[in-house]
């Protein structure tokens, strides 16, 4: 199955340069519909014509963002390893939305 998801510039640049290797997302209804093996189409959001696309290789499912983080490698990620980064998530969803559904780390490969 083919999934899309948009992305800002930065993380559409990091998984595009190979830096990003999991994808960090709310563990919502249309995440908890991705399997490993399905392929994910990256769509920028400052230009729809540039897209990336990666097959999902795993995924983890966690309680919450900080719990994600810790447990998880922050080379992959993208992030820079201090202690309160998972806090930047809230940027794009809220702490209700976070506790309702959790949060689950995509591990991806270009292809």
């Amino acid at each position: 199955m083919v999934h899309t998801l948009r992305l800002h510039a930065a993380p559409f640049r990091r998984i595009a340069e190979g830096a990003q290797t999991i994808e960090v997302r709310l563990n919502d209804e249309k995440r908890r519909a991705m399997h490993p093996g399905d392929v994910i189409m990256f769509i920028s959001r400052e230009n729809d014509e540039q897209y990336l696309t990666a097959r999902i290789e795993s995924m983890g499912t966690y309680p919450s963002f900080r719990e994600l983080f810790e447990g998880n490698d922050p080379a992959a990620l993208a992030a820079e390893g201090t202690p309160e980064e998972w806090k930047r998530m809230y940027e794009y969803y809220s702490p209700e939305d976070e506790q309702k559904y959790g949060a689950v780390a995509i591990k991806i490969e270009l292809l």
